[in-house]
């Protein structure tokens, strides 16, 4: 990374630090190391010692350290990068697997990759349509066609939090599945195209964007709905009453600006990141108060935050 882009980074975090509202001190920093044009967030571990990147079109998936830049390759599968989601432990991983059919179907299988070799295996076999999965207990599992979820073959484990809600898209609808049932909620209208779902860390409320509008935030009924912000893009928890996203701006084919923003529930506001860094995809590990993000250069940047 060169000297100029190095002190716009750390003018911006200065500047923001000052207008603070939500958090009481920003820093911003590069990862050693880091600076691949086709390089995208993809994820963070828990712990916030690693994140997973992938490229523009979701293929392959990568470790990095945020330490030292070390990359190390978990998967080169098409598809991987496209919502891989960490065992809260951050020893495993959870992503896509695309592969097409001799008559041009195309079809996704889940696997579960070491975060440390990227040996795996599958959770499921090539499907048309992937619906809910994720980690319970460091247990994998996933969501058959028929709305059952199935534990990772091999394990035994107390299943009485099977029931536990998750959220997942189905034909761009916002769907929840709890106490054995799923259920459609559209709390913008079943016109609405929903994405980028996601559950509150105390599992109480949902976050998701809706295109064209913004993102917002509802309980599990789909009801008490709060707007956040139209330019709240690829929008993540940070805690139970923060949201974290980014503020992108273009011309139809080339990126202008992107910065990463601060919301609260209740209506505030902060930018984290200058519009000049083009920072975008931000991911949060909030047990170690950090934001991780992407530019379109390919650098991977923390934001370090105190509230």
């Amino acid at each position: 990374m060169n000297r100029t882009i190095m002190v716009c980074f750390a003018l911006a975090a200065a500047c923001l630090a000052a207008h603070a509202q939500i958090f009481t001190s920003v820093s911003v920093k590069v990862v050693p190391g880091t600076g691949s044009a086709d390089v995208k967030m993809a994820g963070i571990s828990p712990q916030g010692d690693y994140v997973l990147t992938t490229t523009g079109s979701n293929k392959g998936l990568n470790r990095v350290e945020l330490s030292t830049g070390r990359v190390r390759k978990l998967t080169s599968a098409a598809g991987a990068g496209f919502q891989p989601v960490v065992s809260d432990d951050g020893r495993w991983v959870i992503c896509r697997e695309v592969r097409f059919t001799e008559d041009h179907s195309r079809m996704t299988s889940l696997m579960n990759v070491s975060a440390e070799s990227g040996s795996g295996i599958e959770l499921s076999a090539p499907v048309r349509e992937i619906k809910a999965y994720g980690f319970r207990d460091n247990t994998a599992y996933t969501m058959d066609a028929d709305d059952n979820i199935q534990v990772q073959k091999g394990l035994s484990r107390d299943l009485a939090d099977v029931d536990a809600p998750r959220i997942f898209l189905e034909d761009l609808q916002l769907m929840l599945y709890r106490d054995g049932e799923t259920v459609r909620l559209s709390p913008n209208g079943t016109e609405a195209a929903y994405i980028w779902p996601s559950l509150s860390p105390d599992g109480k409320r949902i976050l998701y964007y809706v295109s064209g509008q913004g993102a917002y935030v509802c309980d599990l009924d789909g009801k008490n709905v709060v707007f956040i912000s139209h330019d709240c893009r690829a929008p993540k928890w940070y805690d139970d009453n923060t949201v974290i996203g980014m503020d992108d701006k273009d011309d139809g084919e080339s990126l202008l600006s992107s910065c990463i923003v601060a919301y609260t529930l209740d209506g505030q506001s902060q930018q984290l990141t200058s519009p000049e860094t083009m920072t975008m995809y931000p991911h949060c590990a909030q047990k170690k108060n950090i934001v991780a993000c992407s530019t379109n250069r390919g650098e991977i940047v923390v934001i370090y935050l105190k509230k």
